[in-house]
């Protein structure tokens, strides 16, 4: 019989969330779960053409450092500062790659519209390049995966995961909120009001806003996935409303993300001024896409707000005992 591997041994350990179990404790079945995530999608992410498992390799550390910096109290601090660290690097390089992966079917179907031959061979130019700087990406990124720092930290990881107590804070008060049913009602209504508090700061408002609300839905919604066990039914309905509007500021984060890379084509002068050109001609696609969903956006908030949708999440609430 073959040996398991240590994502399935670790696949073994997984087991649901209680009402009744100790926030640290939650947090580190929590993160079981996403660590094999991250485990399973770091051969794919390795590949040239391992678009998905980068992106879901991302999503699994993302979701960890949403863990770790909602219960990092719970813990002691050295502890996951460390692994938010390594958390944070993974993240830098598996997001350089998927920036580039998330730019380039548009940026080719765009090439195929283009009717005059020098503008498509000017813009091959351009996307010669991109290909060659996401190249130069994944490499870092598997340098990375290979690197001393990153094994060390997934030993370590698998530790703290796994056994019970690792690296969590002595509760010093019996009458202290510490167990699940205690205190996931306080957290999930504080990143509600975290959200809706950009009601006021959605006209005309900077991709850097829209990215910070981007952000603040994200671990909304991880919140509620990572806890779904102890949540009622209606958790996932909520869910589905905040995914509408997650990915339409995803949207317009790509679009900003894709305009800033393909200026910056030109800035660092690796163009020639005909490439130039034909990079224009796309930014102005991209910036009157960015126009359209800009003006969509005002009525999928309003509708996140209604009574009818808060209500989901807070029926979800409910059934905590």
């Amino acid at each position: 019989m073959a040996e398991l591997t240590i994502t399935e041994l670790l696949s073994q350990q997984v087991v649901a969330v209680e009402p009744m179990d100790a926030m640290a404790e939650a947090g580190r079945k929590i993160l079981l779960i996403d660590f094999v995530t991250m485990l399973e999608n770091e051969v794919g992410s390795r590949m040239d053409d391992g678009i998905e498992a980068v992106h879901d390799m991302r999503v699994a550390t993302r979701r960890m450092r949403s863990v770790l910096h909602l219960l990092g109290g719970y813990y002691k601090g050295k502890r996951t500062r460390t692994y938010q660290q390594h958390l944070n690097q993974l993240a830098d390089v598996l997001g350089a790659v998927r920036d580039l992966d998330v730019m380039f079917a548009p940026l080719v179907q765009y090439h195929a519209t283009l009717e005059d031959e020098a503008d498509q061979a000017n813009l091959q130019v351009v996307i010669d390049k991109l290909g060659k700087k996401r190249a130069k990406a994944r490499a870092k990124l598997n340098a990375y995966l290979d690197s001393k720092s990153y094994r060390k930290f997934v030993e370590g990881f698998v530790t703290f995961v796994t056994q019970a107590g690792k690296g969590a804070k002595a509760i010093a008060d019996e009458t202290a909120p510490f167990q699940v049913r205690h205190v996931l009602p306080v957290i999930l209504n504080e990143q509600v009001a975290s959200v809706r508090a950009y009601d006021n700061a959605l006209v005309n408002a900077s991709p850097e806003t829209l990215h910070a609300l981007r952000i603040a839905f994200k671990r909304l919604r991880y919140t509620v996935d990572c806890f779904s066990d102890v949540l009622g039914p209606t958790a996932e309905a909520y869910n589905e409303k905040i995914k509408v509007l997650q990915d339409h500021l995803g949207a317009l984060n790509d679009l900003t993300v894709a305009q800033s890379t393909l200026r910056g084509l030109i800035d660092d002068g690796v163009v020639k001024k005909a490439q130039k050109g034909v990079i224009k001609g796309y930014v102005k696609v991209l910036k009157a896409q960015q126009s359209e969903l800009l003006e969509g956006l005002p009525s999928a908030w309003e509708h996140f707000n209604t009574r009818t949708v808060q209500s989901k999440l807070m029926n979800a609430i409910l059934a905590l005992r």
